[in-house]
């Protein structure tokens, strides 16, 4: 049997996996990692790179543990079991109670850290890499968004890392490079674009439950827990714990309709959850074989969306419950939903006992393409206008085991004329790279007005089998006022 998605289940201090026909078992992780202790083992977060590694955040012992698929082995990737954080070697930093986690295309590692107000990354890549506006050498951590032991809700409209943060929970990034912050007690959701900027785009400064229907920077949330992108339709979606629901805020810019439910540009609605009542959402267990609007729900904790099925993990009743495209609610892992026991490995899911579930993972499937693109920035040095720079090399592997579909290669964001593809790309639209393969885009820096320019490559196609599954890589550059003499390099 192959694993298809794993479940922390926290207070049991395990990772439990379903399988393909829906059993379930307990991962034998091991490690001989000397911070490894299975004892405090307290998983909370879970994510996946591109090599089909999965992360799993251990507040328990401060750690990140980055686990081999095949072995079950987990390795150190980040925290030293201490709480004071320190940026530089991710291995030598303490980390106060890390809680989400996720992954962006490049393969690069970002968590929440609740005790110290921050959202930090890990650079993966072999260079420094610029995430967010913040320069990281290879194998570092740095702050990417909040002020170190200070919580707040100023800095909106300038730079994450000046800002201030309540209590940041949840984290996804969408299709163009977004990151989005699940901010636990402010009842917001903030958004940091690929330049660092911050802002508010779910959600007020106050708790509370209102607003399905209408503008999403207008209603009241709970509190916010798990996000993530639905990757058919680009909608954010999010556990609203406290007001028993999961909810979904539509940024993309036009009408989308999701598990059901019709969300228009800019407006927030209720996927999962019955209506509240008098400005408060009703807990409990029912709707199994209904409409997801009309169940109640306990304690959502986290939420994924697999093959077109949204799934939500309910850490007070114990379980996790699917919602088809239409909208209709099951149970798939938990019995009787509410009994927080450990019973079951061995047997269908839906018979087995889970004890307070945090968060939910689903791995990539065989035959399925994965697009790892390298590195995930690029930075010019200073060039005179109407000149060009030497080209600088991405690369697109496929580290999947499904054939890669290139779709489309572009250059977009605030400067786009100021960069071109150069002599020496391999990657064109409808190229078909191979499992192990790898293929080249060449970026040059061609500015046509003074001061920095900014721009992204945009690169369409199949990864994690969904067409239209975008990688972004962040150029920039300064340019200088021209000098009247024209350069004898030109693009192909």
């Amino acid at each position: 049997m192959s694993l298809v998605y794993l479940i922390s289940d926290t207070i049991n201090g395990v990772i439990r996996d379903v399988d393909n026909v829906g059993n379930i078992h307990t991962l034998a992780i091991t490690s001989t990692d000397g911070l490894w202790n299975p004892a405090n083992f307290f998983p909370v977060g879970l994510t996946q790179d591109n090599s089909g590694n999965f992360y799993v955040v251990d507040e328990g012992n401060y750690i990140i543990w980055k686990v081999n698929a095949t072995s079950l082995v987990a390795t150190r990737f980040a925290g030293n079991g201490t709480t004071t954080f320190a940026a530089g070697a991710a291995t030598s930093s303490g980390l106060s109670f890390p809680y989400r986690i996720t992954c962006d295309a490049a393969g690069n590692i970002y968590f929440s850290l609740d005790g110290s107000y921050v959202i930090v990354a890990v650079n993966t890549q072999a260079t420094t890499q610029i995430l967010f506006n913040v320069s990281i050498a290879a194998g570092h951590i740095a702050v990417i968004a909040g002020i170190l032991n200070s919580s707040g809700e100023a800095g909106l409209g300038g730079q994450a890392t000046s800002a201030t943060l309540y209590y940041p929970t949840g984290l996804a990034i969408d299709s163009s490079g977004n990151l989005f912050i699940g901010d636990y007690d402010a009842g917001r959701i903030l958004q940091v674009t690929p330049a660092g900027i911050i802002t508010r785009v779910v959600g007020t400064v106050s708790n509370g439950y209102s607003g399905d229907g209408g503008p999403a920077t207008s209603a009241l949330l709970g509190v916010v827990e798990g996000l993530c992108i639905d990757p058919t339709t680009g909608v954010l979606i999010f556990a609203d714990d406290f007001n028993f629901a999961v909810r979904a805020a539509n940024l993309t810019g036009s009408s989308k309709t999701l598990f059901g439910v019709t969300i228009a540009a800019g407006n927030i609605d209720r996927l999962v959850g019955a209506a509240p009542s008098g400005g408060v959402g009703t807990s409990g267990y029912s709707g199994d074989g209904g409409a997801g609007r009309s169940a109640l729900i306990g304690d959502p904790q986290d939420v994924a969306v697999s093959s077109g099925v949204l799934y939500l993990v309910d850490g007070g009743l114990c379980c996790v419950r699917a919602v088809t495209s239409s909208g209709t609610i099951s149970s798939v892992v938990g019995f009787p939903p509410g009994n927080e026991d450990y019973t079951g490995d061995g047997g269908p899911a839906t018979l087995a006992t889970l004890a307070d579930p945090r968060g939910i993972l689903f791995l990539a499937a065989s035959g399925t393409p994965l697009a790892s693109v390298t590195p995930s920035s690029l930075v010019y040095v200073a060039e005179n206008v109407g000149m060009v720079s030497p080209a600088q090399t991405v690369t697109i592997s496929n580290i999947g085991t499904g054939n890669l579909i290139l779709a489309a290669i572009l250059i977009t964001g605030a400067d786009p004329n100021d960069y071109g593809i150069a002599a020496g790309t391999t990657a064109t639209p409808g190229l078909s790279i191979a499992p192990g393969g790898q293929c080249l885009v060449e970026v040059a820096f061609n500015p046509v007005a003074v001061g920095m320019r900014t721009a992204s490559l945009l690169i369409t196609d199949n990864s994690g089998g969904i067409a239209g599954s975008t990688q972004v890589v962040t150029l920039s550059g300064t340019a200088l006022v021209a000098q009247g003499v024209l350069s004898e390099r030109s693009f192909a």
